[in-house]
């Protein structure tokens, strides 16, 4: 299966979806705030139309960190392959997790669809 023009993926996403091992760098461990597209559109347009300079920052996040290894067991579970490991790469961020709490205040907006849903209503479990 190949990812269509319109449908934007990281590379560990792809490698399971092409039935490859999937390399987990470091101890597991590391996490992200994973958001589908549609809902950071949601959050770039409250910002746009409900602030102006003095607005503070915000995240369009979900607020969920989950774990690389958690996905990784998630497409598994669908394609074939396997989860490898390898060791931590310099730089990579090691948890990576949004408070949304300020942009549902502000802007009144927040994500509406979870990390599952995403996965699950673009097709890739």
């Amino acid at each position: 299966m190949k990812l269509n023009e319109q449908t934007s993926c990281p590379s560990f996403l792809q490698r399971a979806m092409d039935g490859q091992d999937l390399v987990i760098y470091g101890d597991e461990s590391q996490s992200r705030d994973f958001v589908r597209v549609s809902d950071v559109t949601r959050f770039l347009a409250a910002a746009m139309e409900e602030s102006d300079a003095s607005t503070p920052v915000t995240n369009g996040c979900i607020g969920r960190g989950t774990s690389v290894f958690e996905l990784g067991n998630t497409l598994i579970k669908r394609y074939k392959g396997r989860i490898v490991h390898d060791l931590g790469r310099p730089g990579d961020i090691r948890r990576s997790l949004g408070a949304p709490e300020l942009a549902a205040k502000i802007l009144g907006v927040q994500a509406q669809i979870s990390f599952e849903q995403g996965l699950t209503t673009l097709g890739y479990y």
